[in-house]
């Protein structure tokens, strides 16, 4: 009870390293946003949690409004950190 509403920060290296197939969400930040065909439509620049779900936060090259897809299926499809990108389907509802 004590801790509530208290922000805990801690360095990165001070963090385990992952396994498998997890990852921390920060490492998305500054990833490509890629489509099912392999073009690039803009860059993740947040990953947020309003209380349903994480969030990615995609900036549109086009320099259109950002906006936020759930990290899960069909949203997200492929997640390659080794190369920077992050493959999405976004639905048009998200990108209005």
């Amino acid at each position: 009870e004590l801790l509530r509403g208290i922000e805990l920060y801690i360095n990165r290296e001070q963090l385990p390293e992952t396994d498998g197939d997890e990852i921390y969400l920060e490492d998305l930040v500054g990833c490509d946003a890629i489509n099912s065909e392999g073009h690039k439509i803009g860059e993740i620049v947040s990953v947020d949690n309003f209380g349903a779900s994480d969030l990615i936060e995609i900036k549109p090259i086009d320099g259109s409004k950002t906006y936020y897809l759930p990290i899960a299926e069909p949203f997200v499809q492929d997640i390659d950190l080794d190369q920077k990108i992050v493959v999405v389907d976004p639905a048009e509802e998200f990108m209005a």
